[in-house]
Order: structure tokens, then C-alpha cells, then sequence
């Protein structure tokens, strides 16, 4: 008994010792451990007539990309994705077997929102959503041999989009983040 009050009084000395002495650096190992910067991929800029009319934007859009290791481990969850994108199941499973070694694999660019939506719902695993941007010309036939037009990972290829690329592009920015054990941010910093 002596041993145990002891044993429970020198561990009620520590913590004490370790709130009131040790706190900073405690805390800021807290921090490293925990606190994350997360970029912030910075979208095309817009284009404008000279009355302030769009004539280019780009619109968030998602697309869907998989871990093939992850999502080997169940079959049913790929069918359901599938199903929901379209695709042949059989043909998607195979992709992914021979990708196996891979971490990262698109399964499909630029998807509705609506089908984003119902493949959300599936909670397939090793199945996840990307955010991207998809380019619009409200004009498209009237300024299109000007504008020219991007590609699909909205770099310019002809035209204005070419020309101004670099000043369009923009600069990604980054956040300071906390997050979890699980990778999930927790708080905003």
C-alpha cells in the first residue's frame, strides 16, 4: 500500500512539475508533431471584355482518383463507384491490379456534381475526390479564335489563354493547419 500511494504520488509530482515548468516546450512539441501548412492551389484567373463582360472562368469541378492497394481490399466498393461513373467494373478492377504498386491513379477527370453527389454516397474505399477546375466561355463563339482555349489541367494552349498565361495562372498559396492522427485537418490556424 505504501508502494502504491508512493508510486501515485510521485506521478502526481511529475505532472504537476511538467504543467507548470515544461509547458512551452511541451506545447511547441505538440505543435510539431500536429501542425501541417496545406497548399492552396490557386485557380485561373478570369478574362473580361473591356465593359467588365466574362468571357473565360474557371469553375471548381471534381475528379476522381483512387489508391489501388486500398481499393483492391473490396471489390463491392469499386462495382459501386463504377456503377456510379459509368465505367466497366471488371475493366477497373483489372486497371487497378496492374497499377497495385501505385499510390495514386486517376479514375476519372473532371466529373458532374451531380454524379460527385451519388459516388459520395457509395463511400467507396481507396475511392477519393480531388478538387480541379474546368475553364468556361460564356462567349465561346464569338471569341473563341481569340481566347483560344486550355487544356485539361488549365494551362493555356492558344490564344489570350496562351499568350497571358503566366499572369492567368495565378500563385498557389498555403494555410497553416492542425490535423489528427488521421490526417484530417482539425483546426484552421
Amino acid at each position: 500500500l505504501f508502494l502504491l500511494v508512493l508510486g501515485l504520488s510521485s506521478l502526481f509530482v511529475r505532472a504537476i512539475y511538467l504543467q507548470l515548468f515544461e509547458h512551452t516546450f511541451l506545447e511547441e512539441e505538440g505543435k510539431a508533431r500536429h501542425l501541417r501548412v496545406v497548399e492552396m492551389p490557386a485557380h485561373r484567373g478570369m478574362i473580361l471584355d473591356r465593359n467588365g463582360e466574362l468571357l473565360a472562368v474557371s469553375t471548381p469541378i471534381y475528379s476522381v482518383w483512387a489508391n489501388p492497394a486500398i481499393a483492391l481490399s473490396n471489390h463491392d466498393s469499386i462495382k459501386r463507384a463504377a456503377n456510379v461513373l459509368n465505367l466497366n467494373a471488371a475493366n477497373l478492377i483489372k486497371k487497378f491490379q496492374q497499377r497495385n504498386d501505385r499510390q495514386f491513379l486517376y479514375v476519372k477527370r473532371h466529373v458532374d456534381p451531380e454524379i460527385i453527389e451519388q459516388l459520395e454516397q457509395t463511400n467507396s474505399a481507396g475511392i477519393y475526390l480531388q478538387r480541379e477546375y474546368r475553364r468556361y466561355y460564356p462567349t465561346a463563339e464569338v471569341s473563341s479564335h481569340v481566347l483560344g482555349f486550355t487544356d485539361i489541367d488549365d494551362k493555356g494552349l492558344e490564344g489570350v489563354e496562351l499568350a497571358f498565361d503566366p499572369w492567368l495562372l495565378g500563385k498557389p498559396g498555403a494555410k497553416k493547419v492542425i490535423k489528427d492522427q488521421l490526417n484530417r485537418v482539425v483546426e484552421d490556424v
